[in-house]
């Protein structure tokens, strides 16, 4: 027999008949193997009872940190929107008063320069 094959068999005897002899010893404290699986039990319990919380307080968290995205996300297209509100009506004013010159004989529209800024417009046109 190859003694690598002899090595691994002698490996594999030890370890089980630690796992045997480890089965049969009775705990220090005296439990029996019956209580020492009660308590076994109560403990795996005990520790998904623990990590069912710890989840629950992560979604929590989770769900807290979405909507405030959320709410990032929806001020963020609000102000974008007001931004283009606020172009659209200065083009709006710009065009009106251009619209005036050009009605007006009496003016050159290609001597007059409209600039206007946040929907400021005088009070006539």
């Amino acid at each position: 027999m190859h003694p690598a094959t002899c090595a691994a068999r002698a490996v594999l005897g030890v370890a089980s008949a630690s796992v045997v002899l480890v089965g049969c010893n009775q705990p220090a404290d005296g439990s029996t193997p019956g209580q020492v699986v009660d308590r076994t039990i109560t403990q795996v319990e005990q520790k998904a009872t623990e990590m069912k919380e710890q989840a629950a307080a992560d979604l929590e968290k989770a769900e807290d940190q979405a909507n405030a995205v959320t709410q990032d996300a929806r001020e963020a297209g609000q102000r974008a929107t007001k931004a283009i509100g606020d172009k659209v009506a200065d083009a709006v004013i710009t065009t009106e008063i251009n619209a005036g010159i050009a009605r007006d004989s009496h003016l050159s529209a290609l001597k007059i320069n409209v600039d206007n800024r946040l929907t400021t417009m005088p009070d006539k046109i």
